[in-house]
């Protein structure tokens, strides 16, 4: 209902459908779309709209003027919907209006400052600045501008103190950013038509200053002191005449760009050009498509001068993809700030497409943004993404896509950058609404066709027997999925004539149903060709092919087909080896992992259910389940060894027929689970929906500290909401109870805290039920964390101690050094740093007793911190350089250079300026090779380093 509407208050009051301007009819009309859109889904009564129009003299009829204005805008807005259906409807004698997600800019505009907020809170300010300029480009103008009226006065002025609030928050945001040059033009014509407003006023100053223009600054000031006092005669602000003391004085802190970096969040960070080469290969025997190749090149000829969107459509196993991908390779060139690819699943038979959401999440990790990082709504999300690509030229290669609603939150927003879509829908709604150009793909030509088959035989063969190479292009519908499967069989029987073959083909006998075929013939025949290369398997390759269609993600591991197989790795080599010599699966351009088109896997999965049993099936989907858990178990031990093994039951070892993947270390384990993230969500859902409701709660369990800690914080979330709802199945409390920590510690990492403190308690209760001390601890110590987040420092410090309590009457000396900890690290918020320090230390002690050396570390950093804000800097330096020497040893490259910066702090604040400026460029050097933070703050202070050392030297040469 009305998803292609979009509705403008920003400005003047507008509405289009696509890219057609409605006409919205009289004055009163567009007044009473202004109130109904302003209401945000709020029910407005006639009475009330009356109000708006006609203040206290409402007209004999006004009421039923009223019904006939919203009456028109309804046909205007959507003439082919019915009343019902309407995106204004009728409820209780009044009008609600909701415009469609993501179609108003207010609502977009709302939302993106929602997000700004979060992303300030957690102390991320690229991202907090990124989503703040996406907020204001949505402004046109004045808001309301064509509409009159008391109603509307009171309206757009409450929307323009949000509008300065919002240029004032940018503006401050992007000086704690050290943009203090960037921002003066702006901040100066600001203040010129704002001259009473001395937020402006103290941003100017305060930008002057740290670009070296103090004489300026202070002229400001002045000059705000004179119009004060004749416009108003008042003095300026506190604010004000703080900051004008500050700059008489020289206040050093003034010249810093902006606090260290928090350790809560990592900000936003975007992988160099290098890095976002991430096109799948090309296949090096594609042919018969240089028509479309020259075709698709002339639509983006003016890529450079306006966004481009290239949908590339046609019937299943036409070659999209391969098609796609070869293009993409041949004018990557043209995009030298990345090239990605993702794949929507829009026909995958083993699941639903990608959402819109989970798309742009997708691209916003592919462009190196941090998971934690990633705003909620899609709104936001979709801000984030055009700002960090607005400067860039990027291509993007949106693969198998199904609805429109998919892509359009990708579209780019700048000339430069290029979308390639392909789907077997024509997208129309791209074409008509977004200008996307399309090239839609039919089968081969004759020739085309006969250059496919050559680049794959060989020409020798192919002009050997031209009759036989026409059968077969024929019988394969000049279709290329068919034709690269003829080719490999061919190929694999270079002693047989093609003739031969050609006639095994025609004679080919389909004995097995009635796959589905409903496109078109050529779909059809694909599938003949399909059940012709089939039977020509042995049968532990035909097994295996079958098998494959019960995996639930997008791709598989060798181990994990060994699994469903229930055969050694060693045992499928072979048949693994037919079925991709037969193009029956595809391998990765990363060893081991496999693929299988999506008309394919839905011929398999009809195969298993004809030919395979339920008890086959089942035995099959607990063998792969097993090999997912017990792999995973093994891998969360390696990445957290401090961690208690989990019981597996039942029973501890996997069935027979499984195989494990092993890791043998610590980052083996991280590598393994980076690879099967997306497999083990899937398996996630599918050991839930089978019935296997103890494998879902025992890989979310495995899945935990990884989750966490690489900041896949929504994966969290859904794998511990399964885990759950496994844990109630199963009936089992103590699960249940150990779900609710884990999806409580998920939504607090989200900012969630009201939930998670839900989660939490009723997790403390169901343990205290139990009479788990230990379980309990746990939950005190994460509503002592949610607690200081709120700023309820007793609160944590109370629930930090009953924590205390539990693991030393437990002597459990890793919770009890974590409580410590925790505990130290509020005594320090509270500024209570002897509290903070004998804390720390004591946690130190208990940590180096553990042999947790990363810990020790992170201990050591805390005690710089805490020793820095007491003044004893050469402490402060020692724990530097001691965490740094650790971090560094133990391959931890991101808190080592977080560590370097502090150390430039204390050395700056120590007076030993150039250790500050060596530290901080050692820092600088590390961020910007692993691309991980904004390095303007640590440029700032190595630029101011450098001056003072300089002045410092004139003046001795003096």
């Amino acid at each position: 209902m009305g998803e292609d509407l979009w509705f403008s208050v920003l400005g003047p009051v507008r509405a289009r459908r696509g890219d057609v301007e409605l006409e919205l009819g009289s004055p009163q009309q567009r007044a009473v779309l202004t109130a109904l859109l302003l209401s945000e889904g709020a029910r407005v009564s006639i009475d009330g709209l009356a109000d708006v129009l006609w203040n206290d003299t409402v007209p004999a009829r006004g009421h039923t003027a009223i019904r006939t204005y919203v009456s028109r805008l309804r046909q205007t807005l959507e003439p082919d919907h019915a009343v019902s259906a309407s995106v204004i409807r009728t409820v209780n004698g009044g009008y609600v209006m909701t415009p469609p997600d993501g179609g108003f800019d207010l609502g977009v505009f709302r939302r993106t400052l929602a997000a700004a907020e979060q992303a300030r809170k957690a102390d991320d300010l690229p991202t907090a600045a990124t989503l703040l300029g996406n907020a204001l480009a949505l402004w046109h103008g004045e808001a309301l501008a064509d509409i009159t009226g008391t109603f509307a006065d009171t309206e757009r002025e409450q929307l323009r103190i949000q509008h300065s609030n919002t240029v004032a928050t940018h503006l401050s945001v992007q000086l704690e950013l050290g943009g203090h040059s960037t921002v003066i033009p702006e901040l100066r014509s600001l203040v010129d038509r704002h001259p009473l407003d001395e937020r402006f006023r103290e941003m100017l100053m305060l930008a002057l200053y740290r670009c070296g223009q103090q004489a300026d600054a202070l002229a400001q000031y002045r000059t705000a002191q004179a119009l004060l006092d004749d416009e108003l005669g008042i003095a300026p602000g506190p604010a004000l005449q703080t900051l004008h003391e500050r700059i008489l004085r020289a206040d050093p802190a003034l010249l810093l760009a902006r606090p260290p970096h928090s350790d809560k969040t990592e900000p936003p960070r975007v992988l160099p050009p290098r890095t976002l080469s991430q096109l799948p290969p090309r296949l090096a025997v594609f042919a018969g498509r240089d028509c479309e190749l020259a075709q698709a090149t002339a639509l983006i000829a003016d890529h450079d001068t306006r966004p481009g969107a290239v949908v590339v459509s046609g019937t299943a196993g036409v070659g999209k993809t391969a098609f796609a991908v070869h293009w993409a390779h041949q004018i990557a060139d043209r995009f030298p700030d990345g090239q990605l690819y993702l794949n929507l699943r829009g026909f995958d038979p083993a699941g639903p497409p990608m959402t819109a959401s989970d798309a742009v999440r997708s691209v916003l990790e592919l462009l190196g943004v941090t998971p934690q990082s990633i705003p909620e709504g899609l709104d936001a999300m979709t801000a984030l993404y055009r700002g960090l690509v607005a400067s860039r030229r990027i291509l993007l290669l949106l693969d198998n896509a199904r609805l429109a609603t998919q892509i359009r939150p990708l579209l780019p927003g700048n000339a430069g950058c290029l979308v390639i879509v392909t789907s077997r829908n024509q997208l129309t709604g791209l074409l008509a609404i977004d200008g996307a150009q399309s090239i839609a793909l039919d089968v081969l030509t004759t020739s085309g066709a006969h250059a496919l088959l050559t680049r794959r035989i060989g020409e020798r063969r192919t002009s050997a027997e031209p009759d036989a190479v026409r059968d077969i292009t024929a019988l394969c519908a000049q279709l290329p999925l068919a034709l690269a499967i003829a080719a490999a069989h061919c190929a694999a029987r270079p002693k047989f004539s093609l003739a031969a073959i050609a006639t095994a083909l025609r004679s080919s006998a389909d004995h097995l149903g009635t796959f589905s075929a409903k496109d078109n013939d050529s779909v059809a025949n694909v599938r003949d060709v399909f059940s012709w290369s089939y039977h020509a398997l042995s049968p532990d390759a035909a097994r295996l092919f079958r098998l494959v269609a019960l995996h639930p993600g997008p791709d598989v591991t060798i181990a994990a087909i060994a699994s469903l197989a229930g055969l050694t790795q060693p045992e499928i080599e072979e048949p693994l080896g037919e079925l991709i010599s037969a193009n029956l699966l595809i391998e990765h351009s990363s060893c081991y992992r496999y693929r299988c088109h999506d008309l394919l896997r839905a011929y398999a999965s009809e195969l298993t259910h004809t030919l395979d049993t339920p008890a086959d099936h089942a035995a099959a989907r607990h063998r792969l389940l097993d090999h997912y858990v017990h792999t995973a178990h093994t891998a969360a031990l390696l990445f957290n060894p401090h961690r208690q093994a989990l019981e597996l039951r039942p029973p501890q070892t996997p069935q027979p027929g499984t195989t494990l993947d092993v890791p043998f270390d610590q980052h083996t384990a991280l590598h393994w689970f980076n690879d099967e993230r997306h497999a083990l969500l899937a398996a996630s859902d599918y050991a839930l929906v089978t019935g296997l409701t103890l494998h879902a709660w025992q890989l979310a369990w495995a899945l935990d500290t990884y989750l966490y800690r690489s900041g896949h914080w929504r994966d969290a979330l859904v794998v511990h909401t399964n885990a759950l709802q496994a844990a109630e199945q199963l009936a089992d409390p103590v699960l249940e109870a150990q779900s609710h920590t884990c999806v409580g510690a998920a939504q607090y990492t989200l900012g969630r805290h009201q939930d998670a403190i839900h989660h939490f308690t009723k997790s403390l209760r169901l343990f205290q039920s139990e009479g788990l001390l230990s379980y309990q601890a746990r939950c005190y110590a994460y509503l002592g964390i949610v607690a200081s987040e709120e700023g309820r420092s007793q609160d944590c410090v109370d629930q930090c101690q009953r924590a205390l309590a539990i693991y030393q009457q437990l002597d459990d000396r890793l919770g009890y050094a974590t409580a410590l900890a925790n505990l130290a690290r509020e005594h320090g918020i509270m500024g209570e740093h002897d509290t903070a320090l004998a804390l720390n230390h004591e946690a130190l002690l208990r940590w180096t007793e553990l042999g947790e050396r990363h810990t020790q570390a992170h201990c050591r950093d805390n005690l710089g911190y805490s020793y820095h804000q007491t003044g004893e800097h050469e402490k402060a330096i020692e724990n530097y350089q001691r965490a740094i020497d650790t971090f560094r040893e133990l391959g931890d490259h991101i808190n080592e250079a977080t560590s370097l910066d502090r150390l430039g702090n204390a050395r700056d604040a120590a007076g030993d300026t150039t250790g500050a400026r060596l530290a901080w460029q050692h820092a600088l050097a590390i961020f910007k090779s692993n691309d991980s933070v904004d390095a303007a703050a640590l440029r700032h202070k190595i630029e101011r380093a450098a001056h003072l050392t300089a002045r410092e030297s004139g003046v001795r040469r003096n």
